[in-house]
């Protein structure tokens, strides 16, 4: 219930009457409490989040040293392994020094009977062989030119008398010497009659320096090509 005032405004009827009689250096001095515990409690979490944040750390840290010594402790392992095959290695490093010797050694090695098969192949059954020598130099020597009279690099050379009642086989025969490339140059002295229905003729096969181990020949025809020389 209320009632209007002489001044117009509303009196509350019945409310319970209040005053503040506490001084306003009290009231400031609450608030003043209030802004403190706030301020503490707000530091308080500020040192529980750095805390926290400095234990993750460290934990990151003791893991990664962790880490790291399992690391480091493969690492020692796989060196103590691999000294212990150090004499392995050593056998496979004096294998392929042996190799290369071997393979230097042999650069220019020629199998001389299948290049003679090879050169004597094309010779017909009447024709016959007189005589065969050969010249070859060390392996590792340079290419010699200097006994080939075309300035062609030859590794080595084979000499040959021949015979044979007709002059084309021998002709022929030079002929084919001529284009195979086995042999980087031919020379011959011209055909001569021997008097007994035969022509004679030296020749000279120049061994190209291409040929290394030239394959052998198949027992066949070293047999069907050998008797009739």
């Amino acid at each position: 219930m209320s009632s209007a005032s002489t001044t117009g405004g509303v009196r509350y009827v019945g409310a319970v009457a209040r005053v503040d009689l506490l001084p306003k250096e009290v009231r400031e001095q609450a608030a003043a409490r209030q802004t403190r515990r706030t301020m503490l409690l707000v530091i308080v979490l500020a040192i529980v989040v750095v805390a926290a944040g400095f234990a993750a750390v460290q934990f990151l840290v003791a893991t990664s040293a962790g880490d790291l010594e399992a690391a480091n402790a493969e690492t020692r392992q796989l060196t103590s392994q691999q000294a212990s095959y150090q004499r392995v290695r050593a056998l496979q490093a004096a294998d392929a020094e042996a190799e290369a010797m071997h393979r230097v050694t042999t650069a220019t090695q020629i199998d001389w009977d299948a290049l003679l098969a090879e050169a004597l192949a094309p010779l017909p059954a009447s024709a016959t062989v007189g005589t065969v020598s050969v010249d070859s130099q060390s392996p590792l020597a340079a290419p010699n030119q200097t006994q080939n009279p075309f300035g062609q690099a030859a590794i080595g050379s084979v000499q040959l008398e021949l015979s044979s009642p007709d002059i084309d086989d021998l002709t022929n025969w030079l002929a084919t010497m001529r284009a195979d490339p086995t042999f980087s140059s031919v020379t011959a002295l011209q055909a001569q009659n021997s008097g007994d229905q035969s022509w004679q003729m030296s020749a000279t096969l120049y061994i190209s320096p291409s040929v290394t181990a030239l394959p052998t020949p198949t027992p066949s025809a070293t047999a069907t090509n050998g008797p009739a020389r």
